[in-house]
């Protein structure tokens, strides 16, 4: 089964093997990381000086495979 680690682009160092996962596909990889990012975006969000959220896919061998990303969009309407 192959082997995926999730990092945030924010963080400096290289993900660990404390970090990984393992799935059947990157398909399933990123499924779980669209749960994984909304689940960071109650508590970031709001705090967050960026309206971004993203959490990459990497494979074993540290090459990004895909990226999830949650965007926070605030559309101000003149009344």
């Amino acid at each position: 089964m192959p082997v995926f680690y999730f990092r945030a682009p924010e963080e400096k160092t290289a993900p660990g093997p404390e970090e990984q996962l393992q799935f059947d596909n990157l398909d399933q990889a990123v499924e779980h990381a669209r749960y994984a990012v909304c689940d960071l975006a109650s508590d970031f969000l709001p705090i967050s000086p960026s309206d971004t959220i993203t959490i990459e896919i990497h494979s074993q061998d540290g090459v990004v495979e895909a990226e999830v990303r949650l965007t926070l969009h605030v559309l101000r309407r003149a009344i």
